[in-house]
């Protein structure tokens, strides 16, 4: 007994390259959306750039430590 491999429609093929080209622009629109939230709102947003994770959104608040004089 032979396993057989299933045959592939060309129309199965155009729909899952169609529902990739569909699933990456909706993902496209919610970055973008996540982005203008972040800035609007004062909230960070971070994502992977070269290998790093950066904030592309608002900026995180400063963690400056104050001394006090003595004088």
């Amino acid at each position: 007994m032979s396993a057989s491999k299933p045959e592939t429609d060309s129309t199965d093929a155009h729909a899952c390259w169609h529902d990739n080209v569909a699933m990456l622009t909706a993902l496209r629109e919610a970055a973008a959306q996540a982005l203008d939230l972040a800035r609007e709102t004062g909230t960070p947003c971070w994502v992977r750039r070269d290998g790093k994770m950066v904030n592309i959104g608002a900026p995180l608040p400063s963690t400056q430590t104050t001394t006090k004089s003595t004088a």
